[in-house]
């Protein structure tokens, strides 16, 4: 099973950060990518937000992990993070309605992590 790290980034209740698959393309997903063998889950969320929002994430409460499909995915809220936002040889990043990130390939899991974030207390 394929191990990822993603990171949720809200900037308001409908908006988020989202980052594209590659620089032209319209599929959005929270930033995030795979675990390096040997790294922790919250490394690996802390290290692709840098590499791909510039983004340092500062302050986090782990959301959960969702098994979709073969991935097993380790879902982070920021909680705080600090930088300033940017995109990457990778893809875009931009603040996006959460309507976008809950389409495409990522969708289902992505669904998952939004309601578990619309659940958590003091959110």
């Amino acid at each position: 099973m394929r191990r990822v790290a993603v990171v949720l980034v809200p900037k308001s209740r409908t908006r988020v950060l989202g980052v594209s698959r590659g620089t032209r393309s319209q599929v959005w997903g929270f930033p995030g990518g795979y675990i390096e063998r040997g790294e922790r889950p919250l490394q690996a969320a802390r290290r692709e937000l840098l590499e791909e929002t510039g983004f340092t994430l500062d302050k986090s409460l782990k959301l959960g992990v969702f098994d979709t499909f073969d991935i097993e995915t380790h879902a982070y809220l920021a909680l705080q993070w600090s930088g300033k936002l940017r995109g990457s040889r990778e893809g875009r990043a931009e603040w996006r309605s959460h309507l976008d990130l809950l389409d495409g390939p990522y969708g289902d899991t992505n669904r998952q992590i939004w309601k578990v974030w619309r659940r958590t207390p003091g959110r």
